[in-house]
């Protein structure tokens, strides 16, 4: 087989070199190249599935698994009591419009209205929030709402629409809804 390509590859290599053995030694470095990228691709897919592993032991996965929006919504009212509409994208991964319709037909929420935003307080949520707003006897609005702990942001959308003021006869808090 001493063809014109042939006799370019052995002008290009010079004498006392074998094509044949060239080649063989092109093919051992490219399944060699293709073993790596391989190993390295595969390296990476483990590292992203550890992560994926470890998100879902500490339950961030629960919400790609699925579940539905109604189950979100009453997971984070048992976490925090309470969901503003404006933190809806953070607490549970939607819009405020598709938390409010959402917690419209759920029974045990109830929904107040705090000026341009609102609240979804579950139940118990509600009561204790009235009952340690009633505790507190400070009419400066940051004491109260650090006094209130996790309560505080639900106290400053209240307050902003008027829903909730200081009665300095009683010296306390008072909520209007």
């Amino acid at each position: 087989m001493q063809g014109p390509r042939r006799r370019r590859i052995d002008e290009f290599l010079g004498e006392g070199c074998d094509p044949d053995e060239v080649a063989r030694l092109a093919a051992e470095k490219a399944v060699a190249l293709l073993a790596k990228g391989i190993l390295e691709e595969l390296r990476e897919i483990r590292e992203r599935l550890d992560r994926l592993e470890e998100e879902v032991r500490r339950g961030r996965g629960q919400r790609r698994r699925g579940g539905g929006l109604v189950e979100r919504v009453r997971e984070a009212l048992e976490r925090d009591r309470y969901i503003l509409g404006s933190q809806a994208r953070g607490k549970v991964g939607v819009s405020p419009q598709a938390l409010y319709g959402v917690a419209s037909g759920m029974d045990g929420v109830r929904i107040i209205d705090a000026g341009g935003d609102f609240i979804v307080f579950d139940s118990m949520g509600f009561d204790e929030f009235r009952a340690l707003l009633s505790t507190i006897q400070t009419s400066d609005p940051e004491e109260a709402a650090r006094r209130l702990g996790p309560f505080g942001d639900a106290f400053n959308a209240l307050r902003r629409a008027g829903s909730v003021y200081f009665d300095g006869r009683e010296r306390r808090w008072r909520i209007v809804v």
